[in-house]
């Protein structure tokens, strides 16, 4: 009896780290990730299964995840269905660094270093089968911004100005 009850005991841990280990994200070479896409990206991850819900703060969690980020530092820029879209482009008036893409059961992630306005995608099928290339498969785009990337000039030249105003009010109390 007791014989009986170990396996069970033993199976249950097993199969939940198989269960959690099933999906992971993927780190794609930015160089050949297996289709063409532009502007060149600073990393790419890729997870080979369903993350859901598709909204966008449940993807940008999933983004922050995928890319070691701390809970809620992105910020919400744009989201577009295929159907508002062409499948293969995805442009956005305000800019951003990281970009989610869900195409059938799965998610590419993308982040640049610099803030981008405008992407595309092409000869998307070498990343998975059923894909039918030119962003055949794509879902839905996901995009958000660090703010780390941009630095509104305006408010730049405030806090420099400001800056030299002080400067000079502690040069004139020295005299």
């Amino acid at each position: 009896m007791i014989k009986n009850l170990l396996i069970p005991v033993f199976a249950v841990p097993l199969l939940f780290t198989v269960l959690s280990a099933s999906a992971a994200y993927q780190t794609l070479d930015v160089n050949n990730p297996g289709f063409t896409y532009s502007p060149t990206a600073d990393a790419i991850k890729f997870f080979d299964g369903n993350l859901t819900p598709q909204n966008p703060n449940s993807i940008q969690g999933y983004t922050e995840e995928a890319f070691g980020l701390v809970e809620d530092s992105l910020t919400f820029v744009k989201a577009a269905d295929v159907a508002d879209v062409s499948p293969s482009t995805f442009t956005s008036d305000t800019a951003f660094n990281y970009l989610t893409i869900h195409f059938g059961g799965s998610e590419l992630f993308f982040y640049w270093d610099n803030a981008i306005n405008s992407f595309s995608i092409a000869d998307f099928k070498g990343v998975t089968s059923g894909a039918d290339g030119n962003g055949g498969g794509i879902s839905n785009y996901r995009a958000y911004s660090d703010g780390l990337s941009e630095v509104p000039l305006p408010a730049a030249g405030w806090l420099f100005g400001s800056a030299l105003v002080g400067l000079m009010g502690l040069r004139r109390r020295a005299h």
